[in-house]
């Protein structure tokens, strides 16, 4: 009798968080900026772009993932082979990370302000290309990724959501847009890392390897839309 009587408490409960439920995706312009001994590896900030989905069961709440990508660094120089035109080597180096994030944010009003905190991976690679100087086709001759590694990251932060288009009653496709303007702090593991001028070619073309290791924290700045459907 007793679990007969959870089952109308229940249905009380889920109906208003199912009807407060929504869902969200944002896309934003990212600007990291190395952070510790990261800092004292690489002297520029990277760029590159990010975006999550999120879940939200209530206004005030939303969990979902995310991805990101940041180039912090990029160099090319020209190459001379036998028998063939001369090439361009370009070298880049990059992040890519992903993670959970979690959100607790005011539920009304035309500026939100909310709490943002993330765990998840970011994985550091170098990537080299050959192509030949033709503006016209810039064929790619190879490509190779030259070191990678794997670090664990975590942190957190807070922004703003600034309404640009709200839902009217009667709105048979109820939708919202916001601006979504966010700074994170995300402290990064211990990593082994190329930075610009980590690869040096001897006298016959050879690639020398000089990796840099270091913890890999970042601040993040985030600038974008948040779509919420």
């Amino acid at each position: 009798m007793r679990r007969l009587l959870l089952i109308p408490i229940l249905i009380l409960i889920a109906v208003p968080c199912t009807a407060l439920a929504g869902h969200e995706a944002g896309a934003r312009f990212d600007v990291g900026v190395p952070k510790g001994d990261f800092a004292d590896n690489l002297e520029d900030p990277g760029f590159g772009l990010a975006g999550h989905y999120a879940w939200s069961p209530a206004p005030a709440f939303a969990v979902g993932v995310g991805l990101g990508y940041l180039i912090y660094g990029s160099e090319t120089r020209v190459i001379e082979l036998p028998l063939v035109e001369d090439v361009d080597l370009t070298t880049t180096n990059n992040l890519a990370a992903f993670h959970l994030l979690m959100q607790l944010r005011s539920p009304r009003g035309a500026v939100r302000p909310y709490l943002e905190g993330r765990f998840g991976g970011q994985y550091l690679w170098t990537e080299s290309k050959l192509e030949d100087q033709d503006f016209w086709d810039d064929d790619e001759v190879g490509k190779e990724v030259n070191y990678d590694d794997f670090a664990l990251v975590y942190g957190g932060g807070g922004g703003l959501l600034i309404g640009v288009r709200s839902p009217k009653p009667g709105d048979k496709r109820p939708w919202a847009l916001d601006l979504d303007f966010k700074a994170l702090w995300l402290y990064g593991e211990n990593a082994s890392y190329l930075t610009e001028g980590g690869i040096e070619l001897d006298t016959r073309n050879f690639p020398v390897f000089r990796p840099s290791e270091s913890e890999t924290d970042l601040l993040h700045v985030e600038v974008g839309v948040n779509f919420r459907f």
